[in-house]
């Protein structure tokens, strides 16, 4: 037991030590956002994880899958939720961890979701909550739970990062035109 709970602290750590690097390495944000929905999955041992997001035109009410991996992770990229019926919204609106009773909409249609264990987690940018990591799982430990903020804050790094760069180009782009014109 000591030795496999040594063995997955050490996987925990490759991983983490992975999306930092991707994260330091420039790597564009949605390909960062999946490598943590995937480095998720496979630590946690769950079926699902996706991170969604709000559309950046509804202020807030309409979310988007940005990543996913697991079941039908390539149909869930880009879905929109509405925030008000969807686990990620509820994640968005307390700012805490939030566990579900049935499989949310953003993790797409289910046959056997009375054996998952679902939880949204805060992506948290300087105590403000910008979206939800939500994964599904058989069973998920208080050390998975832990992983997964983790896993969560490190996405909030990447959401700061992505809007950072973002804002960089556009000032850019006004300085290059005040240069010509």
């Amino acid at each position: 037991i000591m030795y496999g709970a040594t063995r997955q602290r050490e996987r925990s750590l490759d991983a983490l030590r992975e999306i930092s690097g991707e994260i330091l390495g420039g790597s564009e944000g949605p390909r960062v956002l999946n490598l943590i929905a995937e480095r998720a999955l496979e630590l946690t041992g769950a079926d699902q994880a996706v991170i969604c997001m709000p559309r950046p035109s509804t202020a807030g009410a309409v979310l988007e899958v940005r990543a996913a991996a697991g079941r039908s992770a390539s149909t869930l990229r880009g879905e929109l939720v509405t925030a008000d019926t969807s686990l990620s919204g509820t994640v968005m609106r307390s700012g805490v961890a939030v566990d579900a009773d049935s499989v949310p909409p953003e993790l797409g249609p289910t046959d056997d979701d009375e054996d998952l264990v679902t939880v949204g987690v805060p992506l948290l940018i300087r105590g403000d909550t910008h979206g939800a990591l939500v994964v599904a799982a058989r069973r998920l430990t208080y050390d998975d739970r832990r992983l997964l903020q983790t896993f969560a804050n490190h996405a909030g790094v990447i959401v700061e990062y992505m809007r950072a760069r973002a804002e960089l180009e556009r000032l850019l782009l006004i300085e290059e035109r005040e240069r010509i014109g």
